[in-house]
């Protein structure tokens, strides 16, 4: 076939496979949106799908719509059949219940997309005025049946994500909750709440009222409801086991999930079913659903009883393919609907089944990048290495049960033996490790590597965990190959056979996430969180392990041992003869790894542990609701459990704080300094300085108070 062929073949059929390549893009986005309702982060690649789908779903119909106004026009060559397509391209361009938005920002632009639907179906209704020649009555009737519903879902999408959008959610017609309770007013609700969390009926005894709660406020910064509120999703909450409570958080997540990014919320109010909001918008959702139904089949009837004789036998094998495909996806739509519902009220634990952590390790990624430095290199000359890495993560663990008991058994805790007035309140809420290393007597040496930026202290901490995880302990390698370690060896942290594997394993999983979100996803971690820190020591251990003969070994924990070797100086030189070697960064993390090491194994992992949980646990509380939502578009990120398990457990959010007074008026009132008041316990005492000073350190170590 020479050019000028290819050409004519390609007039003839441009439009026929741009109408059957719109209906597998349907099919696609489909599928699309039943991953997305997974708790998991999906892979790249299905990112990749996921987004180009969503994309094509407007590109294509309205490039085949370009295309039939220009046919048209022309004149030449058209069919009666092609401006049948007119209606159903509109339907497509209604797009998918499940995903008519990709990211947050698509809500933010529903005015766009509503001038996009006018200018969509003015071109299909000239078309299809202008062009169809009235002479195959059935067909005709077939045209106006489709347009009905593609007109409908057209003007429904954007209105779908006017109605998601934030400014909307946040201008809900729903009662609003107030956050001073004025049947027992007191001037701080923050107070009152505290007052009555750890009165003697408190979380511990009182029994647990079941509540049902709406966590897309919390999303949207909406402020804490009243004291009495709070306190009824405390008890509900608290009163969870570890299985029940992880179930219930992974369900609230996907709930709001669907009412951000599907049209959950124009089909009953925040997924309540139709019959207990009969509104205007969800009576028209329920009507353009059925009309979307039932319309292209009796559609397929009528032009099964029209003159498709007539017409071109191609012309005629598209539209059947068109008109079906067409059909079924809107009935499964809501096939599927009913069955995800049903499953979630029958199977519940089914939404925990593949929740995934991200992972992201310093010492990994230096692995990788030796395995694959060719590629590498290309990549580094077109200055392309960072983008690659960011969204190349590394495999990630199913651990999000196990983290999410420990961060619950953390803030019950709190309850229990530290939070008992407002000033331990928000010391237990500011605490970033610092607890954890009070309370097992380590504050006086490791105190420092957390009294920094919030970045640098999860980059030392991320490298020492490692350290510690692979330090070298007298067992050889070969040891420590089978599920026990013979001899008079005892297993290092890395070998199945130590009692401390498991322990240390989950420690690692939290230092690799809080890495992972350092690096790839840093505005979640903290605002201000530097992911150049992540580089700068990317390159330090670079030019360590460059030390040499410039190999690289296969293994982290060989690699790791070199590192160690490098910054230490200590033990029998490596085979490489590796010379020492110090770094800022290395040297720091290595600094806390050895008083670590020189703990009881035991007592190790559980300071790691603890410092990890709390980190996670104060940074989650430091991000925006907003971010929190906009995560949920690529999969639950794990920080926003350990966010929103805080919350019900009465824990603060960003919001929260920046609209709270900082002072007690009622210490104002009594003529305590404003500023000092908050912070005095019980006794009339700081709480931090009496804490302190028996862990044996001194209040005025705070660089804020030395300043002041």
């Amino acid at each position: 076939m020479d050019v000028s062929g290819a050409v004519q073949w390609w007039e003839e059929w441009q439009l026929r496979i741009l109408v059957l390549a719109s209906v597998m893009n349907q099919v696609i986005l489909l599928l699309a949106s039943f991953f997305r309702k997974l708790p998991i982060r999906p892979s790249w690649f299905r990112q990749f799908v996921i987004w180009q789908a969503y994309l094509s779903s407007e590109a294509i119909p309205i490039y085949a719509l370009a295309t039939l106004f220009n046919r048209q026009k022309k004149h030449s060559g058209h069919s009666v059949l092609e401006v049948l397509w007119a209606p159903v391209l509109l339907i497509h361009l209604g797009g998918q219940d499940g995903i008519p938005a990709y990211n947050i920002e698509d809500n933010e632009l529903w005015t766009r997309h509503l001038l996009t639907s006018v200018s969509q179906v003015t071109v299909a209704v000239y078309v299809f005025c202008k062009s169809w020649p009235g002479d195959d009555k059935r067909l005709l009737q077939a045209a106006i049946l489709l347009f009905i519903p593609g007109i409908l879902k057209c003007f429904q999408k954007p209105w779908a994500l006017s109605r998601a959008s934030i400014n909307s959610l946040v201008s809900s017609d729903e009662p609003i909750l107030r956050s001073i309770d004025t049947s027992e007013l007191k001037i701080d609700p923050l107070e009152d709440f505290i007052d009555k969390a750890t009165s003697p009926a408190g979380p511990n005894d009182t029994p647990a009222t079941p509540v049902d709660f709406a966590p897309y406020k919390l999303f949207v910064d909406l402020p804490s409801p009243s004291p009495g509120d709070r306190m009824k999703m405390l008890l509900s909450f608290a009163a969870l086991n570890d299985s029940s409570a992880h179930i219930k958080l992974q369900f609230w997540l996907r709930q709001t999930f669907l009412l951000l990014y599907t049209k959950e919320k124009m089909s009953g109010r925040h997924g309540i079913d139709v019959d207990e909001d009969p509104s205007f918008q969800t009576m028209i959702s329920v009507l353009v659903r059925a009309l979307a139904i039932c319309l292209p089949f009796a559609a397929i009837a009528l032009f099964h009883q029209s003159h498709r004789e007539a017409y071109s036998k191609q012309d005629v094998v598209v539209t059947f393919i068109l008109l079906s495909c067409t059909a079924v996806l809107e009935l499964y739509i809501i096939f599927v609907h009913i069955l995800t519902k049903y499953s979630e009220n029958l199977l519940p634990g089914l939404v925990v089944v593949n929740s995934l952590v991200s992972q992201y390790n310093l010492i990994g990624l230096l692995i990788r990048n030796k395995e694959h430095s060719k590629m590498m290199a290309i990549l580094g000359f077109f200055g392309c290495t960072d983008f690659l890495q960011q969204r190349w993560p590394m495999k990630s663990c199913r651990s999000s049960f196990k983290i999410t008991k420990a961060v619950f058994k953390y803030v019950k805790s709190g309850w229990h033996h530290h939070i008992c007035d407002v000033s331990t309140y928000r010391k237990f809420n500011d605490n970033r490790g610092q607890s954890t290393l009070e309370r097992q007597g380590c504050y006086q040496e490791l105190g420092w590597s957390l009294e920094g930026a919030f970045d640098e202290s999860v980059l030392l901490w991320h490298l020492a965990t490692d350290f510690c995880y692979y330090i070298d302990t007298g067992a050889s390698p070969s040891q420590c190959t089978q599920d026990s370690c013979p001899g008079v060896y005892a297993c290092p942290a890395w070998c199945r056979g130590s009692e401390h594997h498991e322990g240390a394993v989950q420690c690692r999983e939290m230092s690799n996430y809080m890495m992972y979100l350092l690096y790839v996803n840093p505005e979640m971690l903290m605002a201000g969180t530097r992911r150049n820190l992540f580089t700068a020591a990317y390159d330090e251990l670079m030019g360590i392990i460059t030390v040499g003969d410039n190999k690289s070994p296969v293994e982290e924990r060989d690699l790791t041992q070199r590192i160690i070797f490098a910054v230490d100086g200590g033990g029998s030189p490596p085979p490489d003869g590796t010379q020492r070697q110090q770094g800022a960064i290395t040297h720091l993390a290595w600094s806390i790894a050895k008083v670590l090491s020189g703990l009881p194994e035991e007592k190790m992992w559980n300071v790691i542990e603890g410092v990890w949980v709390e980190m996670m646990c104060f940074s989650a509380a430091r991000c925006r609701g907003y971010l929190h939502a906009k995560g949920l578009a690529t999969g639950v990120e794990y920080l926003t459990c350990v966010w929103l398990l805080q919350y019900y457990m009465g824990m603060e959010t960003l919001a929260a704080k920046l609209q709270k007074v900082d002072h007690h008026r009622k210490g104002v009132a009594h003529g305590d300094d404003p500023l000092t008041s908050h912070a005095t316990g019980p006794s009339g005492s700081s709480g931090a300085q009496a804490e302190g000073q028996s862990a044996g350190y001194r209040a005025s170590e705070d660089p804020m108070e030395e300043i002041l």
